[in-house]
């Protein structure tokens, strides 16, 4: 068993931003390991309780990795010598669990083609885990190369572009799934511009439980906008006598000297255990950052993503208030087309560092955004 959870949340996935993707309250029990060389093997967990299960011949039986709140209980252990003349039973399910019916449509992994396809086919986005039931486009890299490659997933059957947007080449129009394709956008779209693609194969289940037959045309994209923002960054260090917490005055009044570090950069795109910027310290760092963004008419949604705390102003206007210290949370403001001016407030105390700033499509709201806005 392998429980894990990325220290470093994805930057090119929407559902960490709306679900709790932590490795956490987990319970392992009532199950047999025979012959494994690791039984459980976990990292990056909390709240991991191991409790009545039966190690016969297992090497190890539990590897931990970062990791807390552990109990191990109430196990038996049997050594290789027992383990010619122990019959593997069938897991012993708990009397609660035995006793569910089938839950109707579900997937039994161990008899769907997916039990069959590598770790790298485990991809989370905004709906959850993705099952393969559908089409689907997908980043082979980081969202932010030129060319990007997208891959094109889903069942067996063929695909043919049917749209596009702000794209100046593709290095294919049609083919068979698990093609990938490079996406050239226009200079001047670089951060605004989509791929829809149309496919024809098997029958198909949306993320939403829309059903099509086989042989039914299903149209899929991938949109990417990311409107262009020069930020200019200067990094402080504070100590007691300027703490964000206990001194405001005379924090203001640091963010107002000279930074230790200077930085300037397309992206507000932290996160970590290490420091923020060369020069900065690991710990007691904060950040004042400035930009300019100039949007199409519509509406949109200004987001960041904080650990420890965040302030945000729009054009003088704070409009995003998070400054009491907090593990990592999202805020939200609505942003207006247009253009405008932007200024981001950050401190860091110790331990994990976090701060990314988005632009998106749309309206979304959370409890950091001051009311009226």
């Amino acid at each position: 068993i392998l429980l894990f959870a990325n220290p470093v949340s994805p930057t090119d996935s929407g559902y960490p931003m709306h679900h709790d993707s932590r490795s956490r309250d987990v319970g392992i029990q009532h199950n047999d390991f025979v012959s494994n060389r690791v039984g459980i093997r976990a990292s990056n967990t909390t709240n991991l309780a191991i409790t009545g299960n039966r190690f016969t011949g297992v090497d190890s039986l539990t590897v931990l990795r970062d990791t807390s709140g552990y109990r191990f209980a109430d196990n038996t252990t049997l050594g290789a010598i027992a383990l010619a003349d122990t019959e593997p039973a069938a897991p012993r399910r708990a009397p609660d669990v035995a006793a569910l019916p089938p839950l109707p449509g579900g997937i039994q992994p161990a008899r769907s083609p997916i039990e069959r396809r590598p770790r790298a086919s485990i991809i989370v986005d905004e709906w959850g885990p993705y099952d393969w039931r559908s089409p689907k486009l997908w980043p082979a890299d980081s969202t932010h190369a030129v060319p990007l490659h997208l891959r094109v997933l889903g069942p067996p059957g063929s695909w043919r572009v049917v749209a596009r947007s702000g794209i100046a080449s593709l290095s294919r129009t049609s083919g068979r799934m698990n093609d990938t394709i490079a996406v050239a956008p226009q200079r001047d779209s670089m951060g605004d511009w989509s791929l829809t693609l149309e496919y024809r194969g098997q029958a198909t289940v949306s993320p939403r439980g829309e059903h099509h037959a086989a042989g039914e045309p299903v149209r899929f994209s991938y949109d990417h906008f990311e409107p262009s923002i020069q930020w200019t960054a200067g990094f402080f260090a504070w100590s007691d006598s300027t703490d964000p917490r206990t001194h405001a005055p005379a924090f203001a009044a640091l963010l107002r000297a000279a930074p230790i570090a200077t930085q300037h950069t397309s992206r507000l795109d932290y996160e970590g255990y290490g420091r923020l910027a060369r020069g900065t310290p690991p710990d007691h760092v904060a950040l004042e950052a400035t930009g300019t963004v100039q949007l199409a008419p519509g509406s949109y949604t200004l987001r960041t993503i904080s650990d420890d705390a965040v302030r945000v102003w729009v054009d003088g206007a704070l409009v995003i208030d998070h400054w009491t210290p907090h593990e990592s949370a999202l805020d939200f403001a609505s942003l207006a087309g247009g253009r405008h001016t932007l200024r981001v407030q950050y401190y860091q105390v110790d331990g994990w560092n976090e701060l990314r700033l988005d632009i998106v499509r749309g309206t979304d709201r959370s409890p950091g955004t001051p009311s009226g806005t």
